[in-house]
């Protein structure tokens, strides 16, 4: 899916992780939420900080 933004269930990250395909996992919410759990491998970036990071 290069260049896209796809909402998958939980089912379909599992598969493609089972599979091995590449994916991002962004979590947007807030660092206080994220420290209280997130998924494996889920990256960070709340929403008031994507313009900044994009760039």
């Amino acid at each position: 899916m290069s260049g896209s933004v796809a909402t998958l269930s939980p089912a379909e990250v599992r598969a493609m992780l089972l599979a091995g395909e590449e994916l991002a996992l962004i979590d947007l919410r807030d660092e206080a939420a994220f420290a209280l759990g997130h998924p494996l491998f889920a990256a960070q970036v709340p929403l008031d900080r994507i313009a900044v990071e994009a760039r």
